[in-house]
């Protein structure tokens, strides 16, 4: 899998951004906690980040963690999508 450098979206370096395809990139999480409202918050944000980037793309959350069903909603109302992850 390919990783595109997260500095020139102004991202940490620990960030894993995929591209998907010509506009649309994924935000990889590897983590096993569940994600919860503080969390979906923080990913939003750096979710805003890359579409300042690249606002026409499309940013979707990649992760087999487990989230929250009114984390899922509220993100979904921003137009961010989770997909889950292939092991």
């Amino acid at each position: 899998m390919v990783f595109l450098d997260p500095k020139n979206f102004g991202l940490s370096s620990r960030d894993n951004i995929v591209p998907l395809s010509k506009d649309r990139y994924g935000l990889k999480l590897e983590r096993r906690s569940r994600i919860v409202m503080a969390d979906g918050r923080r990913l939003f944000a750096k979710v805003e980040k890359i579409r300042k980037v690249c606002p026409d793309c499309r940013v979707e959350i990649m992760t087999d963690a487990p989230v929250c069903s009114k984390t899922r909603a509220w993100l979904r109302e921003r137009d961010v999508v989770i997909s889950s992850t292939e092991k």
